[in-house]
């Protein structure tokens, strides 16, 4: 395939003149507002939809996968998303510093919406009249969740690029405070919210919510951004996005295969293989068609930043982290603990709570003492906290994790935040859209693999521990084996089950998901080695620039 482009390629001059037009007044319906803030109150807006995405939809998921049958497509539901919004960063971000960054953010807005729309309106599963089986409808789901994730993909990047355009250095630590507000407010509100749905109303309000802030968010920014351009004829190719998709595409699919425990002509060891040697192939074709490119989608020349090099290293380990965290622990605390969709919201908000009031000070800490020893802080805490829910399991106090999502949110706080402004202040500006993309990109990798991994995990030792434990304490076969079959049971009905049943269910998941965290712990404990090399001192932009 050739080349597109979305009209003329266009190049912002400075720093300067983005800031100059920011600062002037913006009149809107005869009233005279100040721009900048305008400007940032849309891309706090636009933050919202992505936290509250997190925490809502987090909280709800267990019962939304239950309503729509399938616990064995649990992380489906996350990795559509994540794989969407991770392949489609770069393009955003590089896009965006080719052509302004207002109607990519606008068109990520609405693509996103147009996904939460179809997320809710997911029809209940149907029952075959003549078997009995039941149909289910997580596919559409799945299907409406990636169409999210590729809106998703240009919320973050471009909003935080944006701000990164119109201040400086010192006003983004303050800036990253009001930020910092949007998470904190979601992290409390967004898993009681979630958690207030699933009880009173539909799951489906989970996604509808997402509806009044995302057309507040496109009409702030919309109105308030104004660019100083100039044009230029860059165009971003094709070719290169489609490879990067299908190689991470098809590595998913093999890691899908490999819960499979019964081979068929369409999932076995052979296929699973084959997969995976495709994704490598198309990955390096990848690789090499980026490096000859004249305007690739991934600046490789940004590894010759310090900086950059060593948060794009660390990022997909901390991506792995962070999801694992917000995905499987409301699993955890409602299927193993036996606790109410309410309360594992509570743990989230524990996680994001201290997440948003580290995030609030944490730039400024980085300022003043550097951005290494306040991420090697930061990188410690999260070790500390998967090493406590490693450990878990039935008997394990609901104190206990939600202890260890206070210290996971202490490490996040230390060192997302101020990673992104350090690789925004030490790149050029005409390539800050493609750092801070690219620094995303690389934690969404590992959260996008790292769901999957550990769904895997998960499903490979959940069933076979039902019928193991199952034949241990007295049920017959048949029934040992009907419960591995649903085990979706151990969300939707443990409570109405007979004790011995719901103890091997929830006995069952528990040992998996020990499994499960102990893999999130070893993401973890590379995600802090990385950390090391963060350089003491930022490099001064321009100086790793390729001549």
């Amino acid at each position: 395939m050739g080349e597109a482009s979305v009209g003329p390629a266009t190049r912002h001059v400075n720093d300067d003149g983005a800031r100059a037009a920011a600062l002037s007044p913006l009149v809107f319906l005869g009233v005279e507002l100040p721009r900048r803030k305008v400007i940032v109150l849309g891309v706090m807006l636009g933050l919202f939809l992505s936290a509250v995405e997190a925490t809502v939809v987090g909280t709800a998921l267990p019962s939304i996968v239950a309503s729509l049958r399938g616990l064995e497509l649990y992380g489906g539901v996350v990795t559509a998303y994540l794989v969407a919004s991770t392949v489609s960063v770069p393009a955003w971000g590089r896009l965006s510093d080719l052509h302004g960054r207002r109607p990519f953010y606008l068109l990520g807005v609405a693509i996103f919406l147009l996904g939460s729309i179809l997320s809710g309106a997911v029809p209940e599963p149907s029952i075959d009249a003549a078997t009995g089986d039941v149909r289910s409808t997580m596919p559409l789901l799945i299907a409406a969740r990636a169409l999210q994730g590729l809106g998703a993909g240009a919320i973050m990047p471009v909003g935080f690029t944006m701000v990164g355009d119109i201040f400086d250095l010192e006003e983004r630590a303050r800036v990253q405070g009001f930020l910092s507000s949007v998470w904190g407010l979601s992290s409390v509100v967004g898993p009681l919210v979630g958690a207030w749905i699933v009880k009173h109303t539909s799951w489906r309000w989970c996604f509808y919510l997402n509806v009044p802030f995302g057309l507040l968010a496109a009409l702030f920014v919309g109105v308030a951004w104004s660019e100083t351009r100039e044009k230029g004829h860059e165009r971003l190719r094709v070719l290169p996005l489609l490879l990067l998709t299908g190689s991470l595409g098809l590595a998913l699919v093999a890691i899908g295969l490999a819960q499979k425990r019964e081979a068929t002509v369409l999932a076995g060891p052979a296929v699973a293989g084959a997969a995976l040697v495709l994704a490598l192939v198309m990955g390096a074709g990848f690789v090499l068609i980026e490096r000859k490119a004249r305007t690739p989608v991934f600046d490789l020349g940004l590894f010759r930043n310090p900086m950059f090099r060593a948060v794009a290293i660390g990022g997909p380990f901390s991506g792995m982290s962070m999801f694992a965290a917000i995905t499987f622990t409301t699993l955890f605390v409602q299927g193993v603990l036996g606790k109410e969709p309410d309360q594992a919201g509570y743990t989230l908000a524990f996680l994001f709570f201290v997440w948003m009031a580290l995030n609030f000070v944490s730039p400024r800490l980085a300022l003043r003492f550097g951005f290494r020893p306040v991420a090697v802080l930061g990188a410690i805490a999260v070790v500390l906290g998967y090493a406590l829910l490693a450990g878990a399991g039935r008997e394990t106090a609901y104190s206990t994790v939600a202890a260890s999502m206070v210290v996971v949110g202490v490490g996040m706080g230390l060192t997302i935040a101020p990673l992104v402004i350090g690789v925004q202040s030490s790149v050029e500006r005409d390539r800050r859209g493609a750092a801070t993309s690219l620094t995303q990109f690389s934690r969404s990798l590992g959260g996008t693999l790292g769901v999957a991994v550990i769904s895997t995990v998960l499903a490979t030792g959940l069933a076979s521990e039902v019928a193991r434990l199952g034949g241990e304490r007295g049920l017959s076969p048949e029934r040992a084996r009907a419960l591995s079959r649903d085990v979706d049971a151990v969300v939707r009905e443990a409570a109405a089950l007979p004790e011995v049943e719901r103890g091997v269910l929830r006995d069952a998941l528990a040992s998996s998901m020990r499994a499960a965290f102990a893999t999130a712990l070893g993401a973890s404990v590379i995600f802090l080695l990385s950390t090391f090399m963060i350089p003491r001192e930022l490099p001064s932009p321009g100086a790793t620039k390729p001549a």
